[in-house]
């Protein structure tokens, strides 16, 4: 724990000093996650545990027993204690894109790179942070976070939010956020949680030993979503060239060009497009602007292009890793303009 504090205090010394109030702040909260976790050994052996806690906990010790067997690597002590939260979130994100772009607004930090949000573990802390940030001019958008990663810096515990997830869905943000420990590409998030989701959603299907009729069910229901996802994303990028035709936007008039394109396209398209494809319509439930877009557009945007890329080379999901941690390494040793552009453009995604 002594190690966490001095990490945080370091960064905090090279960081700006705007960032020195929510470094130090993060970090007691993430110093707060590890310290009030207890061992699984001793919450399985709780009475006042509920059975179904403690079945959700079993349950994602066989799911990290089978990541690390699937991927032939050693066990790690990340899932070896559990931290019952306060609130349902762990964690909340504020995204924040300009009036004109749906484009996030980049937050850097020495040693771990840039990411298109701030999270905060205060839900008071995001609501502030997105109001001065709206005063600035910024569109903004606070996302609630039930699980997160440290990409190994620590051993992340189980948290009491995993809990309300389903079986299938629990075994796949499993797989997701190991992943993220196993292969993290810096300053590239978008790409990073693709992939993640790729792996988390094919090891799930692997990992499920289900009927044929059960199996095909549940394949032809996630194509559905993907296909209402990849909707989404083109919606997005349309918004964001109808934004380009325009010079010199102002905040009044990207705001009349936004509100006559959720009323007029955006919300009839998702209520025919989700009659169509017969699912949930989770777009409905949530309100839409510039930051709620470029959030979406981050964690979805690159999935189908990496889906069609590991087609198209013929790999199963061990070689499609292994080629991407190649090319990445090809990539950090290209020309410095290349480096610039980015991995997903180095891949031509």
């Amino acid at each position: 724990m002594a190690f966490l504090i001095r990490f945080f205090l370091f960064i905090t010394l090279l960081s700006s000093c705007s960032k020195m109030q929510y470094l130090l702040e993060q970090g007691k909260g993430q110093r707060d996650l590890l310290g009030n976790a207890i061992v699984n050994e001793e919450i399985l052996k709780d009475p006042k545990i509920s059975a179904k806690q403690k079945k959700v906990i079993k349950k994602i010790i066989e799911y990290k027993k089978y990541f690390y067997d699937f991927w032939g690597e050693a066990n790690s002590a990340i899932y070896d204690k559990t931290t019952f939260l306060k609130d349902e979130a762990v964690t909340y994100l504020v995204i924040a894109s300009p009036h004109d772009e749906i484009k996030a607004k980049m937050e850097c930090f020495p040693f771990v790179g840039c990411f298109p949000y701030l999270g905060f573990f205060k839900a008071e802390s995001a609501k502030k942070h997105a109001r001065e940030l709206s005063d600035e001019g910024w569109i903004t958008y606070i996302r609630p976070v039930y699980v997160f990663s440290t990409l190994g810096y620590f051993d992340d515990p189980i948290l009491s939010s995993m809990f309300k997830l389903r079986e299938v869905s629990l075994a796949e943000t499993v797989f997701h956020e190991l992943f993220h420990t196993k292969f993290f590409i810096k300053n590239e998030v978008d790409i990073n949680e693709s992939m993640a989701n790729l792996v988390g959603e094919e090891m799930a299907e692997m990992y499920f030993t289900v009927s044929t009729k059960k199996k095909k069910k549940r394949i032809l229901q996630k194509k559905k979503y993907q296909k209402l996802d990849q909707w989404i994303v083109k919606k997005a990028q349309d918004l964001n060239e109808r934004y380009k035709k325009h010079k010199d936007l102002t905040p009044e008039k990207s705001q009349e060009i936004i509100a006559r394109f959720l009323k007029e396209e955006f919300i009839p398209g998702v209520e025919k497009k989700c009659k169509f494809l017969k699912v949930d319509c989770y777009p409905l439930k949530r309100t839409w602007n510039n930051a709620a877009f470029t959030g979406f557009l981050t964690y979805e945007e690159n999935e189908g292009k990496l889906i069609i890329l590991k087609k198209k080379l013929g790999l199963d999901l061990r070689g499609f890793v292994e080629y991407l941690r190649i090319e990445y390494h090809k990539f950090k040793k290209s020309d410095r303009k290349v480096r610039k552009l980015g991995f997903s453009k180095y891949l031509k995604l």
